[in-house]
């Protein structure tokens, strides 16, 4: 259900869209436009790592760094330790890093 709603959100955000130099049509805000989005994106990335126990990585939280990649980890987590941490290319929706924390 929640890889339907990656999509869906992933489309809409595809609707605004501006070509680059090279031709590619991205959207205007990226593919990954906001905090919700980077959120569902990190869930479908943390699934597969965690597995029955995903419970134990949530509830996660976006914030924007740098203008351009959402950071994605617990509302009290510093950093990379302590949980759940992912980085995602706001412009294209990359993974930069996905890991489960010590």
């Amino acid at each position: 259900m929640k890889y339907i709603i990656l999509v869906a959100l992933l489309i809409i955000a595809g609707n605004a869209s501006a070509q680059t130099a090279s031709g590619r049509t991205i959207p205007e805000n990226g593919y990954v436009p906001d905090a919700t989005t980077a959120v569902a994106i990190a869930e479908a990335v943390l699934r597969p790592l965690y597995g029955k126990n995903i419970g134990q990585a949530l509830p996660v939280v976006a914030t924007l760094e740098r203008d351009s990649i959402w950071v994605v980890r617990k509302p009290y987590q510093k950093g990379r330790k302590g949980g759940p941490y992912v980085e995602i290319s706001k412009s294209d929706g990359r993974i930069l890093v996905a890991e489960l924390g010590k």
